[in-house]
């Protein structure tokens, strides 16, 4: 794992200058100073290294609150944007109910965009190397560790992008009291905390158990359906839905043409084992969709993912449920 920390200098001759030393996982904990809240050039370049080099991008949301937008190129679609929390605790209080949005984290408020970040994570007051410091910064390594650990752990989630976005997602347990009420979780992607907190245990419970699926789906294959059982055991059930906006970059991929590639929108829906409709996500910007609800039976439920508008021949997705 490399942290970038560049300017907009060279920036795609560095981004793929890192690439060629084999890594899995880019930090990227600044900006390159374009136009915030935009998905802008760089960010659809951006885009290409999930489809071409199968790599995960983390990167900050920035320090300007709503009004300021998120920092470039953080509203690329293909990667994992964080915005900060402060959570209030001591070392070892793994207190929920008191955690506040961070003031200063940015977060998308136009409703024709994508909803970013896509997850938050601690960004108050982080010590590191023997400095204390605040800013989404802080906050984004915490994700791109998680994501290394997983990696780690589970070496094919080093290629399966969707997967890993559908696992972070599917894996948050709450978000902050500022959002949505103390310790509370709501079941759809917020255009200010994304999925919620990020959540190492949870994460790589998806994970360890083959809860998630990664799929190379043709026109022809949608609706697509997937079955998993429901247990006593099960109080609360995550299912979220990720996938690929297709842009691809010409060679050489430093300095080559953008081909943009339109997003199809696929919506999620998830049924009981009598067939009852119990959770349905139909965003029409988002490229992640996440349903949650409490079961009211065991037994085998059904999630089906549905090509609303399909834009392209076929479409890379993944699925992660918890």
């Amino acid at each position: 794992m490399y942290y970038l920390y560049t300017s907009t200098t060279n920036f795609y001759e560095k981004i793929e200058w890192l690439i060629t030393q084999g890594v899995n996982v880019i930090n990227m904990s600044n900006t390159t100073g374009g136009t915030a809240g935009a998905y802008t050039s760089i960010a659809k370049w951006i885009d290409h290294l999930a489809i071409q080099h199968s790599v995960h991008f983390v990167k900050s949301a920035g320090n300007s609150g709503p009004s300021g937008g998120i920092t470039e190129p953080g509203m690329a679609y293909n990667i994992m944007t964080v915005g900060s929390i402060n959570d209030h605790d001591s070392p070892n209080e793994p207190n929920w109910s008191d955690d506040t949005f961070s003031t200063y984290s940015s977060y998308v408020e136009d409703s024709s965009a994508a909803y970013k970040p896509d997850v938050t994570a601690p960004g108050e007051g982080i010590t590191a190397g023997g400095l204390t410091g605040s800013g989404t910064s802080f906050s984004t390594p915490h994700v791109t560790g998680v994501i290394a650990q997983l990696i780690n752990a589970y070496s094919t989630l080093a290629t399966k992008q969707t997967a890993m976005k559908a696992i972070l997602a599917g894996g948050t347990k709450h978000k902050t009291a500022d959002d949505y009420g103390n310790n509370s979780l709501s079941p759809n992607y917020s255009n200010k905390e994304g999925a919620g907190v990020v959540d190492a245990k949870s994460s790589y419970y998806i994970a360890a158990n083959t809860r998630y699926l990664s799929l190379q789906l043709y026109n022809s294959s949608f609706p697509y359906e997937k079955t998993f059982t429901v247990t006593s055991s099960d109080t609360l059930i995550r299912v979220s839905l990720a996938w690929l906006k297709r842009n691809s970059v010409s060679s050489p991929h430093s300095t080559g043409t953008i081909t943009e590639k339109p997003l199809s929108d696929l919506d999620l829906e998830v049924y009981d084992p009598n067939g009852n409709l119990v959770g349905r996500s139909i965003s029409g910007v988002n490229n992640v969709e996440l349903v949650q609800f409490v079961p009211q039976m065991t037994g085998t439920y059904k999630i089906k993912v549905i090509g609303y508008s399909l834009k392209n021949d076929y479409e890379f997705i993944g699925l992660a449920w918890f």
